[in-house]
């Protein structure tokens, strides 16, 4: 788990999560907690490993992830913060597919002076 958070480029990324669970399911996870990445439909759900909902990715994100994992990318996750209202994963690629072997998982994008995201 030493090296469970360190980034590299377009095979990582830390997430927001959306659409989050209620505060006292918020309260059981742990930083550097496994969560389990799941696909329905369009969406990708964010569970504990009892299958507990605890959010979802971002549609951009998670729209660009089912397109990779449909091809035989696999991921891991992990929880990397929590606070009152809000819950950060850390995602892995752990498997790239021969077909996406040029393409990375994750675009970084530059943040602005201001310090946003363009």
């Amino acid at each position: 788990m030493i090296d469970v958070f360190i980034e590299e480029a377009g095979k990582t990324k830390t997430v927001d999560l959306k659409n989050i669970t209620d505060k006292r399911t918020l309260s059981l996870l742990e930083p550097g907690e496994n969560v389990m990445l799941i696909v329905k439909r369009s969406k990708i759900f964010v569970q504990m490993a009892d299958k507990t909902f605890i959010g979802m990715l971002p549609d951009n994100i998670g729209m660009r992830m089912i397109t990779f994992i449909n091809g035989g990318n696999e991921y891991s996750a992990c929880v990397k913060g929590v606070e009152e209202n809000s819950v950060s994963i850390f995602i892995r690629e752990t498997k790239k597919a021969t077909r996406f072997k040029n393409q990375p998982s994750f675009i970084h994008i530059p943040l602005t002076v201001s310090g946003e995201e363009r």
